[in-house]
């Protein structure tokens, strides 16, 4: 989202700009100065214009919901792609399963050939129930044994999201029911925004 670049380009105009003064360069080097702020600041305007001004948004029409539905309903540990938000405030565990915050999971899903459901034995190992993860991020990523529960889609511009659609899982059978059961009190509660959609539970998983 150029959370990070423009204080790098500042940095480095500040820095060009005490240097090109203490070597007492002239209207030469000061124009070349003032030509490439001028330059970075239309490219960064563009970016701007075209996705960032979505950002927003999308961010809490997506990433937010996902921390609402993990804090105030699942109530337990979790697993994500990104850990962001979702970890902001959260009393509970998070992992994070492209491994910022995870060696574990980082060696694992850099493996040049990692073992399917590879994210199986780590949500076993911290007794997480819910996974919600871009699917294309970490598709093989999910155990045998998962239920996948439904898809949040975002609806409008994505501005700099990764993807429009987060899967959600269960990573039992046995979880699913409850998880299922949450889901249906908080769907109503999502912003215009935001959709849910269920996957019909499979034979032998409904609930009751």
């Amino acid at each position: 989202m150029d959370r990070y670049e423009h204080y790098i380009l500042a940095a480095t105009a500040g820095t060009a700009a005490v240097m090109i003064a203490a070597a007492g360069a002239g209207q030469v080097a000061r124009g070349a100065l003032l030509g490439l702020l001028a330059v970075t600041a239309l490219t960064y305007q563009n970016s701007l214009a075209g996705r960032g001004q979505w950002a927003p948004a999308a961010f809490r029409n997506q990433t937010v919901q996902m921390a609402r539905f993990a804090i105030d309903y699942a109530k337990g540990p979790v697993a994500v792609n990104d850990i962001g938000y979702i970890a902001y405030h959260n009393p509970d565990y998070v992992l994070d399963m492209w491994g910022l915050a995870s060696s574990t999971a980082l060696d694992m899903r850099l493996d040049p050939d990692p073992p399917k459901g590879w994210a199986d034995p780590l949500t076993e190992q911290e007794d997480i129930d819910l996974a919600m993860i871009y699917d294309a991020w970490l598709g093989n990523s999910a155990g045998d044994d998962w239920v996948r529960l439904g898809r949040l889609d975002l609806i409008g511009p994505a501005g700099q999201l990764a993807d429009r659609q987060v899967s959600f899982y269960a990573t039992s059978p046995s979880a699913a029911p409850r998880l299922r059961r949450l889901l249906e009190d908080f769907v109503p509660t999502l912003p215009p925004g935001a959709a849910f959609t269920f996957d019909r539970p499979k034979e032998g998983q409904q609930d009751g």
